[in-house]
């Protein structure tokens, strides 16, 4: 093991406190300044990035106790469960930060459709739960797999979107 990765598993704690900060100042960033937004129906876009920003920094803080709480077993285990759901949460409000400013960039009818995929989500995120209370690791890689993914690559190509419209 290289001096590095060394380091930062004997800091894991410092790593996920850090991490999950930094998340969380990215939601109080995007608070204090959605009223400074350019154009008005972006503004809900970005409350739901700053509502990713929360839960994922949440998600991070869950996984830094589960680090430092090694029992009763249980709690760990509640632990484990109030990190999928919270991690699942946050895929699906970066997701729907990605869509939301992807149709507002665009201000396009043809993509108003892709806002009809919300409840396709919820049912998604609700499958996701179901099979975690089965197998956490499983529910876990699922949700990093599809919502994490999809969330990711979709607020990726909104933001290159939207970098075009604003450059206009």
């Amino acid at each position: 093991m290289d001096i590095l990765q060394s380091f930062f598993l004997s800091n894991l704690v410092a790593v996920f406190f850090i991490y999950g900060l930094s998340f969380l100042f990215m939601f109080a960033v995007i608070m204090r300044q959605s009223q400074a937004t350019v154009r008005f129906e972006l503004v809900e876009g970005f409350l739901l990035l700053a509502g990713f920003g929360l839960l994922h920094g949440l998600t991070e803080w869950t996984d830094m106790i589960r680090l430092v709480v090694t029992s009763p077993p249980t709690l760990v285990q509640v632990l484990a469960v109030v990190k999928l759901v919270l991690m699942t949460a946050s895929f699906q409000f970066l997701f729907l930060f990605g869509l939301h400013t992807l149709t507002a960039a665009h201000g396009e009818d043809r993509l108003r459709w892709l806002v009809y995929l919300s409840p396709l989500l919820v049912a998604f995120y609700s499958l996701i739960l179901y099979l975690a209370l089965q197998d956490l690791r499983l529910g876990e890689w699922i949700a990093r797999a599809t919502l994490g993914l999809a969330g990711a690559g979709l607020a990726s190509f909104a933001f290159f979107k939207l970098s075009n419209t604003l450059r206009r």
